[in-house]
């Protein structure tokens, strides 16, 4: 028998198994945007369990609604310390970091001319200098 619920907001709903995983990673206003591309997408609704195991098993998807590539890279854009609210948010943090690691390698590979001087005397890149 199935049994049908009604929901006013997604805050009002417990998930469980996988689904509690899912929605960790996820604002209460992402949830409440899937719920309401859920009740756009099946009109006459959807049991307790469906809900549930859609956002157990289709959590790729639900990235997807909400403007991510995957669900791995909501994971890994909101682990730790960090929360980033948008795709785009989350990229042009990437890209400023891999930014800064290029310049900390371009200045470690730069030799001063120093070498009895430097900080990095046995950084090796001066070869007309004896270490």
């Amino acid at each position: 028998m199935k049994i049908y619920k009604e929901v006013n907001s997604a805050n009002d709903f417990e998930f469980w198994g996988g689904a509690r995983d899912t929605v960790k990673y996820l604002s209460d206003d992402e949830i409440e945007t899937v719920f309401s591309m859920l009740e756009d997408s099946e009109p006459d609704g959807m049991d307790e369990t469906a809900v549930n195991d859609f956002f157990w098993f289709e959590d790729d998807t639900i990235a997807e609604w909400l403007g991510w590539p995957d669900f791995e890279t909501i994971m890994e854009a909101r682990s730790g310390d960090n929360w980033y609210d948008s795709f785009d948010e989350y990229e042009e943090a990437q890209e400023e970091e891999e930014d800064e690691d290029e310049e900390d390698e371009e200045e470690e590979e730069t030799c001063c001319g120093d070498c009895i001087n430097c900080s990095n005397y046995d950084c090796g890149l001066n070869e007309n200098e004896d270490n």
